[in-house]
């Protein structure tokens, strides 16, 4: 006894549960592809093998870095610059 209307429900419900399903196939695909993608942000580093190093107590004197600071001059005036204390002699 199923009449004209009940028919097209049936099939209407029947094309959104395919449709659902089609749908639900590639948002899972998706969210797998997301997964594999973020892997490497989720997942603890793993620790790395260290090479042992021998200690070099010196350097080859090629090799040694130059002493900068020694050949820098130190400014030896301090406090105001000169031509703002003669400004202040003059005024005075």
């Amino acid at each position: 006894m199923a009449t004209g209307q009940g028919v097209a429900m049936l099939i209407g419900h029947l094309l959104a549960v395919l449709a659902t399903a089609v749908v639900l196939t590639q948002v899972e695909t998706a969210v797998w592809l997301v997964r594999e993608w973020l892997r490497p942000l989720l997942c603890p580093a793993r620790p790395t093998r260290l090479l042992p190093v021998a200690p070099q107590l010196w350097a080859p004197a090629a090799e040694r870095p130059g002493l900068v600071w020694r050949g820098l001059r130190r400014d030896r005036v301090r406090g105001p610059p000169t031509a703002g204390v003669l400004r202040m002699d003059s005024r005075a």
